[in-house]
């Protein structure tokens, strides 16, 4: 979940921060124990992108992802 004031920036950073861990598993795209985190990105009017780090097995693992948003007011 995540709030934001609503400025009309063409261009700025955002603050969010994310935290997750895979909690049930079906199929083979996560091991198990898998988590995540994500830093703050940048904000471009309604498309943002984050960059977010996958791990599992006590940090043996790791992959590197973009996550892309894009807002709908």
């Amino acid at each position: 979940m995540s709030e934001q004031d609503v400025k009309h920036v063409p261009f700025g950073f955002t603050a969010n921060l994310s935290v997750g861990y895979l909690v049930g598993r079906r199929g083979a795209w996560f091991e198990r124990n898998t988590f995540k985190f994500g830093i703050p990105g940048v904000r471009a009017g309604q498309l943002q992108l984050h960059p977010e780090f996958f791990f599992n097995d006590f940090f043996r693992n790791f992959s590197p992802s973009i996550k892309l948003t894009l807002d709908f007011d």
